[in-house]
């Protein structure tokens, strides 16, 4: 999250909870509808459920970690529903009853023939919004797939390291991080993470399989194939990777920089 700022005392908040509100009432008054994805929305989400379902398979996380990304794929959809109805239905925004394209057959007087026949007022009808879209657009998708990976699912992982570690967790990655990002290897191998990686020295191979796993789940990595039923024996960092980081990764590699010149000069940042 971002780092915290001194709030607005003239913020007009009475009118902010006003409009939510509105919102809230006038979705509540919609019928009951039966929404779907549009066709071009189905990329989006089997890319969602894909990525969420391999990391699922990444070895080193917790089993409640785990549990909890298997729900996210229940959350987007549920994302994307709540999106789609404020778009349609805020009236803040005046899009309430928001409507696809009519059929220019429907006239004021085939609207009144139709209200003596079946007793219903279309006109009311439409204005209520029953005939607003019922797909949910690739946009919204999108959108829901941006709150799910860049935002629920990075606070999930904190939180769920610091409930279960204590926090330790995210030490640990952010040190292989910055390692992958400091060094030119495009190819690394178990040898290069204990070298490279103070934290990680005196681990056994699993266990440096089980931390790399986690980076190949966030497409960092890729595991070369190897042998049915072997482990692999190296990882090659995916492409554009570094360019992506390139400012932590100069970071990265100041501070490794740093730390070897203040071993070479015995150990101390107060040594010369």
């Amino acid at each position: 999250m971002k780092s915290a700022k001194l709030g607005d005392p003239y913020y007009p908040v009475a009118g902010a909870e006003a409009d939510y509100e509105k919102l809230i009432r006038s979705i509540n008054d919609l019928p009951a509808r039966n929404y779907h994805f549009a066709d071009e929305a189905y990329e989006v989400r089997d890319g969602v459920l894909s990525y969420l379902h391999k990391l699922e398979l990444v070895d080193g996380f917790p089993s409640s970690l785990i549990g909890a990304i298997g729900k996210l794929k229940g959350y987007f959809a549920r994302i994307c529903l709540v999106l789609h109805v404020v778009r349609y239905h805020d009236p803040i925004k005046g899009n309430a009853g928001q409507s696809e394209p009519s059929d220019p057959g429907f006239t004021p007087a085939e609207g009144e023939r139709l209200r003596k026949l079946l007793g219903v007022d279309l006109t009311e009808c439409l204005s209520a919004g029953i005939h607003a879209s019922t797909a949910i657009s690739r946009e919204t998708a999108e959108a829901a797939k941006k709150l799910i990976l860049e935002f629920l699912l990075p606070h999930m992982i904190v939180l769920y390291d610091v409930v279960v570690n204590g926090g330790q967790d995210r030490d640990q990655l952010r040190s292989i991080a910055n390692f992958i990002l400091a060094s030119d290897k495009d190819r690394l191998r178990p040898s290069d993470f204990t070298a490279g990686v103070r934290a990680l020295r005196g681990e056994p191979e699993q266990k440096i399989r089980e931390w790399v796993g986690r980076f190949c789940g966030m497409d960092w990595l890729v595991a070369e194939e190897a042998r049915l039923g072997a482990p692999p024996k190296a990882w090659q960092v995916v492409s554009g990777l570094r360019e992506h980081f390139a400012e932590r990764r100069k970071q990265a590699q100041a501070a490794r920089a740093e730390a070897h010149t203040i071993l070479k000069a015995g150990g101390s940042r107060g040594a010369r």
